[in-house]
This record gives structure tokens, C-alpha cells and sequence, in this order.
């Protein structure tokens, strides 16, 4: 008889080298044992509204605890690549009383982030820790600038200088007036289009990054000093009043005048 209690009490301290005791609400005797907490997390958008596996909006993460009995402490923290890493931010769900809880944070800052989480119930147990994927986000248009260089009579060269921090400049598309079929496309640095031909017309330079987002600038061919841009009557004209009012011009009449004599 001693045997079997002696037995008995041998099973019951071992159990309790494995497990918790905990009381519930309801002042019931319940064996916990470790391990129960657990967690997923989800990003909403589900999938990369931008170009490249880039998010151009803010991006909604939720951190999914799940407890046997009851969660007390949810702790996260954003991870952004480059920067130096973030403490974890306690939030306190111990009034909830409950064994499932969704925490929604929103990431709305440019950069490259990864969302971390774990969870702690009422006994102080600690769960595993769980990370997303990388989420890159892009919400700044590119900054971009025309320069033009003539390079002859009839030739001017545009050069665009664009620039984005973040996802990068993926190309510079160049249109010429209001024409919605590009003249050029350059991909890489510099971004350059020769503009041929004389008049005034409008060059626009598009530059996207590569999460998809653009800026857009335009710099006319001529200005009204540009002489090489001007009507050709205009230019024949000042021409001809640029030699009627040079020594050239006069030598010449001279010239003709002592021939014809």
C-alpha cells in the first residue's frame, strides 16, 4: 500500500517537472504545459502593388498570437535594411482575457522592412519569435531635371538628370510635343536624347523608378535668343541686315563699283 502512494506521488512531481500550474478565471485547476504559443503574420496588401516586387502604398501588417489558455504580452518590432536595428515594442493584452489576439501595425516609411513578433502568456511563457519576408516600400516619385547642350546647326542634346533614394531610376522616356509615342528611352547613366530639326517644340523627360512611381519635367528646343531655332525668314532677314551692316558688306560694294568702272 505504501508502495502504490509512493508511486503515486513519484508520477504527480514528475508531471510537474513538465508542466505549469495555472488557475483560471473561474478558479478551476488547469495543467499548462510548455510550448502552446504559437503565431502567424500577414500582409495586406497580400501582394506588391508596384513594379519590381516593390509596395507603393503603405503596407498593413498583422501579427497573429494564439495561446491555449491566455495571452498576456504581445512584443514587436520593424527591422528597415540599412539602419540600425529597432527595440521591441511591448503591447499589453492582459484586460482581453483571451486566447487568440490580431495586432495590425502600418509601415508607411520608404526602405526595405522586415515585421517581427512573439508572444508571452499569463504564466510568463515565451513564444517563438516570427518574422515576415522583406517588404519593400516606395512611395516617393523620382526628382528629375532637363539640361540642353547644342551640339550643331540643327542638333541639341537633352540630358536628364534623375535620381530616386530608394528603389532606383529604372529608365528615362523622352517625348517630343504631344506626342504620346516615345523619341527615346534610356536606361542608363546619363540619360540623353538628340533632338534634331529647327522651330520651338517641347522635349519631356519621364523618369521611373523602379517601384513604378514618376516625375515628369519639359524644357523647350529654343528660346526666343536661340538664333539657330528661329523661322528661316527670320534668320535670312537678320542675316542679311548682319551684312548690311558690316565692312564686309561695303568692301564689297567697292569692289563691284571699281569693276563696273
Amino acid at each position: 500500500m505504501m508502495n502504490k502512494k509512493i508511486l503515486k506521488l513519484f508520477i504527480i512531481y514528475v508531471s510537474l517537472c513538465f508542466a505549469f500550474i495555472s488557475i483560471n478565471v473561474s478558479g478551476t485547476a488547469i495543467i499548462k504545459t510548455v510550448g502552446t504559443l504559437d503565431g502567424s503574420i500577414t500582409i495586406n496588401p497580400a501582394e506588391p502593388n508596384g513594379n519590381f516586387e516593390w509596395y507603393i502604398t503603405p503596407v498593413n501588417v498583422t501579427f497573429h498570437a494564439e495561446d491555449d489558455i491566455q495571452l498576456a504580452y504581445i512584443y514587436y518590432k520593424v527591422t528597415t535594411k540599412g539602419q540600425e536595428d529597432s527595440n521591441w515594442t511591448q503591447v499589453d493584452i492582459r484586460n482581453e482575457h483571451t486566447a487568440k489576439y490580431n495586432l495590425t501595425i502600418t509601415i508607411n516609411k520608404d526602405g526595405v522592412h522586415t515585421a517581427s513578433f512573439y508572444a508571452v502568456d499569463h504564466v510568463g511563457n515565451i513564444g517563438p519569435v516570427h518574422t515576415s519576408d522583406w517588404i519593400k516600400i516606395d512611395m516617393t516619385s523620382p526628382e528629375v531635371s532637363l539640361n540642353k547642350e547644342k551640339i550643331s546647326f540643327y542638333e541639341i542634346k537633352f540630358t536628364a538628370d534623375a535620381t530616386d533614394i530608394t528603389s532606383g531610376i529604372h529608365t528615362v522616356i523622352f517625348y517630343a510635343d504631344d506626342n504620346t509615342e516615345p523619341v527615346n528611352e534610356d536606361t542608363t547613366f546619363p540619360y540623353e536624347f538628340i533632338w534634331s530639326g529647327i522651330g520651338n517644340h517641347t522635349i519631356t523627360a519621364k523618369a521611373c523608378d523602379f517601384a513604378g512611381n514618376e516625375a515628369i519635367t519639359e524644357m523647350s528646343t529654343s528660346k526666343s535668343s536661340d538664333f539657330i531655332f528661329k523661322p528661316m525668314s527670320e534668320i535670312i532677314i537678320q542675316r542679311f541686315l548682319f551684312l548690311m551692316s558690316s565692312d564686309f558688306f561695303f568692301l564689297y560694294l567697292f569692289t563691284m563699283s571699281t569693276n563696273m568702272s
